[in-house]
């Protein structure tokens, strides 16, 4: 707001001069971050996300529209399927690539996937990543799909990623091969009805698979219950137990 003109003609007392930020210990870090925090907050919409101003822009480029290009793309060694439609609808870790490293979750993006849900009624879902965040999936459009939250998102399909890391932690990258498949039933939805996740490690020279199929909507207790009761199984036979 500019400040108020003077009543009188006489010359206001000078202001008290500070030292220039750069002169004060840390003055011009606090300078940056004053800057920053001006700069680089974001409304979306009410009651969604408020995040920096370059990660939004940096969603605009990974989630540009509903779908993608057609066909197979490359990003941090995983291949990243899209079909006919330009849905994601499967992700490949070869063997010798899955890594626990975070990729640098970007909530715009992973929200507004989610939100594609809307338009065929439903609600409740994530933008769910195919290769996890976790094995540096990258948050971006071809790696992820509208996931149902609070069943299988961060329920049943985090529990195979953590039986991934079991595996992973005890038979090394290139004993271990993860796939994971998006199932639509109709060209027109953006919603998976199924997600299948697959591994596959090869444990003193033979091959163990770990099979999991997840339908994509809420689910009850005895129904997650049931799933990773399953998966607990397949997962210590393939020498990776819960421990």
């Amino acid at each position: 707001m500019p400040a108020p003109v003077p009543t009188s003609t006489a010359a206001p007392a000078p202001a008290p001069v500070r030292p220039a930020a750069a002169a004060r210990p840390g003055g011009r870090l606090r300078s940056l971050l004053r800057a920053g925090a001006l700069l680089g907050i974001v409304g979306v919409l009410a009651g969604s996300l408020v995040m920096p101003a370059s990660a939004a822009s940096a969603a605009l480029l990974d989630c540009p529209g509903e779908t993608v290009p057609s066909g197979t793309t490359t990003i941090n060694g995983y291949q990243l399927h899209a079909d006919a439609q330009g849905r994601p609808d499967s992700a490949l870790a070869p063997a010798g690539t899955l890594v626990e490293q975070p990729g640098g979750r970007d909530s715009a993006c992973t929200a507004r996937v989610g939100h594609y849900a809307d338009r065929d009624g439903l609600t409740g879902y994530d933008g769910g990543h195919l290769i996890a965040d976790r094995f540096n999936g990258p948050s971006v459009r071809e790696n992820l799909v509208p996931m149902q939250g609070t069943s299988v998102n961060r329920v049943v399909f985090l529990a195979f990623e953590t039986a991934v890391v079991r595996c992973l932690r005890q038979w090394g990258a290139p004993a271990t091969t993860y796939r994971v498949s998006a199932h639509y039933p109709n060209n027109s939805t953006l919603v998976p009805d199924q997600v299948r996740a697959q591994m596959t490690v090869t444990a003193s020279g033979q091959p163990h698979d770990v099979d999991m199929t997840y339908p994509n909507k809420a689910l009850s207790k005895a129904e997650r219950d049931a799933l990773n009761k399953d998966l607990d199984t397949q997962a210590a036979a393939a020498g990776c137990p819960k421990k």
